[in-house]
């Protein structure tokens, strides 16, 4: 329990170091709306990670001799987790938005 604990602080601490890095916000910012959907995200991040390590279990054994197995399943576990969230967090806000004007 406690591994699931850290593994989902680490990808929650990983996606907001990502947006600072990208985005630098003020000091203001962190008492906005923008911080909370920000948050929220990188909730959602976090959750998908924990529920595909938890459920691919790529890291039930010693990381001191990897072979080409266990870095084909850290490999996959990395990839479903970054093809479900971008799947997901555009459903979630992009699939709403129309692309174009409406025809008369």
């Amino acid at each position: 329990m406690i591994k699931s604990a850290i593994h989902v602080a680490t990808a929650l601490c990983a996606y907001l170091l990502a947006f600072q890095l990208v985005v630098w916000p003020d000091s203001t910012w962190w008492l906005s709306n923008g911080s909370v959907m920000t948050l929220g995200i990188a909730a959602l991040y976090a959750t998908l990670a924990t529920a595909f390590e938890l459920l691919l279990k790529s890291e039930r054994s010693s990381w001191r001799y990897v072979s080409i197995h266990d870095a084909f399943d850290l490999f996959r576990t990395t990839v479903l987790t970054a093809v479900t969230f971008l799947v997901v967090s555009f459903l979630l806000f992009r699939a709403q938005e129309t692309r174009s004007p409406p025809r008369p």
